[in-house]
């Protein structure tokens, strides 16, 4: 069991499930309404892993929110451009 617990820890693709996962709860229940074992649930992790990577569910919905404003920003930016 160690060994398991030891392989989701050091799993590159922990932080991306909990941020997929944290995303789909976040949309479907608020945040007033995800709990950090909802989103541990769908993500297939421990529910410390949250506090590990993101440091509670507060700092998991700041970093879903910076991506997503980054990526619309991106958009805008390409939209925005100057014409050649």
């Amino acid at each position: 069991m160690a060994a398991k617990r030891a392989k989701i820890e050091h799993d590159p693709d922990t932080r991306a499930k909990l941020l997929a996962a944290a995303s789909k709860v976040f949309s479907r229940k608020g945040f007033s309404g995800a709990t950090v074992k909802a989103i541990a649930d769908e993500a297939g992790c421990n529910v410390s892993l949250i506090s590990y990577h993101f440091d509670g569910k507060e700092g998991l919905f700041k970093t879903l929110f910076e991506s997503f404003g980054k990526e619309r920003l991106k958009d805008a930016e390409k939209i925005l451009s100057p014409p050649r």
